[in-house]
């Protein structure tokens, strides 16, 4: 048996699993490939039009990549948080009750 304790405070883990979910919703909201559409049809045929679908496609791939990413982050958290609120249970229910 280990003497490490981590100290978990459920609340404050699920209060940052939604601070990371509304991250990954605000990088979903922002939509590159409607800016970069736009641009292309305005510069057709331009360097500058060129360069500002390929950096917008770019950001949209960053951008979807990073949102995935947040989502993996707040599952994991979310696991770890109920394996750790799951095993306190398991040290509680062992611990001799007093009467």
């Amino acid at each position: 048996m280990s003497d490490d304790f981590l100290y978990v405070d459920p609340e404050r883990v699920r209060g940052l699993i939604t601070a990371i979910d509304a991250g990954a919703d605000a990088l979903g909201a922002i939509h590159v490939d409607q800016q970069a559409g736009a641009l292309s049809t305005a510069l057709p045929g331009t360097t500058v039009g060129t360069v500002c679908s390929a950096g917008a496609l770019s950001a949209a791939t960053a951008i979807e990549a990073t949102g995935r990413g947040l989502r993996r982050l707040a599952t994991a958290t979310n696991a770890g948080l109920s394996a750790a609120v799951a095993a306190d249970q398991d040290t509680a229910s062992r611990l001799p009750q007093g009467h």
